[in-house]
């Protein structure tokens, strides 16, 4: 029977290629992406009111979903977020 752990230790003991890779690339953060989204919501929102358009209510809800969850993810607290 082989132990899969010597195997694994022993080639990254003869593959120096190995030990020198980068991990692959990982996923963007959360807060990232919902900081993109949050400024496009507002985006669209002033290009609505130039136009003299009424701000859709799902936009103001997924804005206020955002809010909240950017501020729990830097710990701190609202308490419109409660």
């Amino acid at each position: 029977m082989i132990n899969t752990d010597e195997v694994t230790i022993e080639k990254k003991r003869t593959d120096g290629e190995a030990e020198n890779k980068k991990p692959p690339l990982g996923i963007e953060p959360r807060f990232s992406w919902e900081y993109r989204r949050m400024n496009d919501i507002f985006e669209a929102m002033k290009r609505y009111s130039a136009a003299k358009q009424s701000i859709p209510l799902e936009w103001i809800v997924e804005l206020d979903d955002l809010y909240c969850s950017m501020l729990n993810l830097s710990g701190r607290k609202d308490k419109l977020c409660e």
